[in-house]
């Protein structure tokens, strides 16, 4: 009973991601979900990520392709790192070419005074992909989704 439930379950989340994969990015900017604000190559945030806009600060989604790692920076309009609670946590959808979904966890981590999200990944799985990004900082659930190619430069 538990296995049918739980496959019922997977069934209704591939759906919710296609029918997420089928409406225009231009559409998720209008419901605050994300506003991606720079085109890939022309602005880099400072770990060599992709920068998203939420509110006046930045989400910067950046990966590390040979150790098979992906980040999630929050940083200020000056590129400040700020800093994010200890029960801050997100979920990652991989969508990559072939139609395959690898979901990853991203978990909070404490370097210095750096804070910020990462996940581990099979590192074959980090060279193009679209992620859906479900992030829970504190009290706010934020979300966006980006498309990802190794040899951005």
């Amino acid at each position: 009973m538990l296995f049918v439930q739980t496959f019922q379950n997977c069934i209704k989340v591939k759906y919710l991601l296609l029918i997420l994969l089928l409406i225009p990015s231009s559409i998720f900017a209008h419901v605050s979900i994300g506003e991606k604000i720079y085109e890939l190559g022309k602005q880099k945030g400072p770990n060599q990520g992709i920068l998203v806009k939420f509110e006046e600060n930045y989400v910067e989604f950046s990966v590390n392709q040979k150790k098979g790692q992906i980040f999630v920076y929050f940083i200020d309009k000056e590129f400040n790192y700020i800093q994010i609670p200890k029960r801050s946590l997100g979920l990652i959808s991989l969508i990559k070419k072939d139609n395959r979904t690898i979901w990853v966890d991203l978990r909070y981590k404490k370097v210095g005074s750096k804070t910020y999200l990462e996940a581990k990944a099979n590192a074959q799985e980090l060279k193009s992909f679209i992620a859906i990004v479900e992030l829970y900082i504190g009290d706010k659930e934020l979300g966006f989704n980006v498309k990802w190619e190794t040899n951005r430069k």
